[in-house]
């Protein structure tokens, strides 16, 4: 009995002390879940100084990036003729054609263009469009430098990628659903705006890579009126008109006497009885003075 009982003590010690070591366990593995969450966001915070100090160096070193926009007002011997040379020439550069319209006012043909020139390209076809125009009423050309944005961009990248990175690894080391689940909504978060970044980058190469030039064209050309013929003055029309106008204006007027004179009766009687009482009155006495005297 004596062997049985230190049996049992010994086997109630024994599962004490691996329930103490799996809860010692447990443990272990949260903190070291934390120290590494706390290690992701030290790190983080390094890259983004180290970042932060390769934008400094590159924004001194890397080529400037400028966003150039052009507008002209020219004045052409054939608008139509001028944008279908402007579409060539935009062609020959390797640009493309945003937006081309026509219109007419005043008997004098505009048309309007929008069009994307390689940078490096501007100046030659500028040039070209003051060649193929009788004159050049208004010119003007801006730029503006994104090229602290644009390495900002690139730097922010490079921050987002990392964390992208651990986020990912840890997500395939996460053991609970809790874990996965916060770890994949700060993932989906960073991928987002990893996607905006890039969106943005992708912007600024294109509107850096090609110029953005306005065209207002208008016909130079002086426009005299032709005489008119007769079947367009529709003179026999115009009488005829004119005539009917006439009746009409006569019939309006003779109707709203009409209207007047019957709709407002019983106001004119009321104040004629008076009038002709009065008038009587002063009628009579007039005629017995002329008998007096």
């Amino acid at each position: 009995m004596l062997v049985v009982f230190l049996f049992g003590c010994s086997s109630n010690g024994s599962e004490s002390a691996d329930s103490a070591g799996n809860a010692e366990g447990t443990e272990e593995s949260a903190a070291e879940f934390d120290r590494e969450m706390t290690a992701q966001g030290e790190d983080q915070s390094v890259d983004n100084q180290n970042n932060a100090d390769g934008d400094a160096a590159a924004s001194e070193t890397s080529e400037r990036m400028v966003m150039y926009n052009a507008w002209m007002n020219l004045a052409v011997a054939d608008v139509e003729e001028a944008i279908s040379l402007v579409e060539d020439k935009t062609s020959t550069l390797k640009g493309y054609v945003v937006q081309s319209s026509t219109y007419e006012q005043d008997e004098k043909m505009y048309g309007t263009m929008s069009v994307r020139i390689p940078s490096e390209q501007l100046n030659s076809f500028i040039d070209e469009m003051g060649a193929i125009s009788e004159k050049v009423i208004q010119k003007s050309i801006e730029g503006e430098d994104v090229t602290e944005e644009y390495v900002d961009l690139e730097s922010r990248m490079r921050a987002k990628q990392a964390v992208e990175s651990r986020l990912l690894d840890l997500l395939n080391r996460a053991e609970t659903t809790d874990d996965l689940l916060k770890i994949s909504e700060d993932l989906a978060r960073v991928q987002e705006e990893i996607e905006q970044i890039e969106g943005r980058k992708q912007y600024l190469e294109n509107r850096t890579d090609f110029a953005q030039v306005s065209l207002e064209i208008e016909d130079a050309s002086v426009h005299v009126p032709a005489i008119t013929k007769g079947e367009e003055l529709q003179t026999g029309s115009k009488i005829k008109q004119a005539f009917m106008n006439s009746i009409n204006l006569l019939v309006s007027f003779f109707s709203g006497v009409l209207v007047f004179l019957i709709g407002y009766s019983p106001l004119l009687l009321v104040i004629a009885i008076p009038c002709i009482v009065i008038w009587l009155i002063y009628k009579k006495k007039n005629h017995s003075n002329s008998h007096e005297a």
